[in-house]
């Protein structure tokens, strides 16, 4: 019973998430039509946010959005992926 919390922030649902996703819905908001690799959404699509956020992080925004049907993965013949707004 110290003052030591058992509570975990899992990095999916922390406030950097959601931050990500923000950002990421913003941009698509601004650019309904843009699609990229998730080392142009670093590079590009989130190029404001400093530091750089890791493409594991963004990743996990992405694929958060994913789930909730914001966005979607389109597979090029080449094996790449792109992400847009869904729909």
């Amino acid at each position: 019973m110290g003052g030591r919390s058992n509570s975990v922030k899992s990095p999916i649902h922390g406030p950097p998430l959601e931050k990500l996703a923000a950002h990421i819905r913003l941009y698509l908001t601004r650019r309904p039509r843009a699609a990229d690799t998730v080392r142009g959404i670093v590079e590009v699509w989130l190029a404001d946010i400093e530091p750089e956020p890791a493409r594991d992080e963004v990743l996990a925004a992405l694929l958060y959005l994913e789930a909730l049907g914001d966005l979607e993965r389109v597979r090029l013949p080449d094996g790449s992926e792109l992400w847009r707004r869904a729909g």
